[in-house]
């Protein structure tokens, strides 16, 4: 397994001293069949997974009194898009990024995700290899 180590003082991650257990990860989808796959694999890889949430208000609101390192969210949500939490999520809460999901795997609907400050769109059905690779990549460059 890929090793990750956070230094306060560098602000970095090192891919070599400590596990994923050190990457906080929420999941936001309003699907609970997926959200609990999502989050029952990235367990599997020993990620920490601090919160789940089905509606993308109360991520927000987590995440503004939180430190978490990434946000995994869908694109088609009630009341806000995921593009729109994304914005929301990358103007007010640049601590946070974030790798957004769909099943709409449609050039415009991905463009948008990139301009709204999201660091990786993945298709659904995920692939397992490619979140845990999107995850490693993107604290690997932060």
């Amino acid at each position: 397994m890929t090793q990750i180590r956070y230094d306060k003082n560098m602000e970095q991650f090192d891919l070599s001293q400590k596990s994923n257990e050190q990457i906080s990860v929420i999941v936001v989808d309003d699907s609970d069949f997926t959200r609990k796959n999502i989050i029952r694999f990235l367990q599997s890889k020993s990620f920490n997974v601090v919160a789940d949430f089905n509606h993308p208000k109360a991520a927000l609101e987590y995440l503004a009194a939180h430190n978490t390192h990434i946000a995994l969210v869908d694109v088609v949500m009630p009341d806000i898009s995921g593009i729109e939490l994304t914005q929301k999520i990358c103007s007010n809460i640049s601590r946070t990024k974030v790798i957004l999901m769909s099943s709409l795997v449609q050039e415009r609907i991905v463009l948008e995700s990139i301009a709204a400050g999201a660091l990786d769109f993945l298709p659904k059905p995920i692939n397992e290899q490619h979140l845990e690779d999107s995850i490693l990549r993107i604290m690997k460059d932060s």
